[in-house]
């Protein structure tokens, strides 16, 4: 008999350690935040909080180039790190630069976006701003 208990007691053991990280992912995954918002230029924005960091920032916004004609540009950042409730970080090519600021707090959020790309069509840089208020 107390083979056969001690043998229930090691597939338990062994089943609960397979199960561990099953139990840890959906941990996680519960502490995620996800954002929706909307920008100052009337375009959407979404982005995901987890682990101290901004994820998947998506987001649309209206560059103004030299000779008038307005070039949409989506941007999709790269986590950023959270601190002290505010992030910020600039990404793209040398010339070409996006930035992100903003500041969390409980479940809003607020902050401003910046773009500069080249436009296709006139190859000037293209220059765009917005404010953005979203909410988990």
């Amino acid at each position: 008999m107390r083979g056969l208990r001690l043998g229930r007691v090691m597939i338990v053991a062994i089943v609960a350690t397979l199960l561990l990280p099953l139990f840890a992912a959906a941990a996680d995954s519960a502490s995620v935040l996800v954002f929706r918002g909307h920008t100052s230029q009337g375009q959407s924005l979404t982005f995901n909080v987890s682990a101290g960091k901004v994820r998947s920032l998506k987001y649309n916004i209206d560059d103004r180039c030299p000779d008038g004609h307005i070039l949409r540009v989506h941007s999709t950042f790269a986590p950023i790190t959270i601190r002290n409730g505010k992030f910020s970080r600039t990404f793209g090519p040398p010339g070409e630069p996006a930035s992100a600021t903003g500041r969390i707090s409980g479940k809003k959020a607020s902050g401003s976006l910046h773009d500069w790309s080249i436009s296709k069509l006139t190859h000037d840089l293209c220059r765009g701003s917005a404010t953005f208020s979203a909410h988990a």
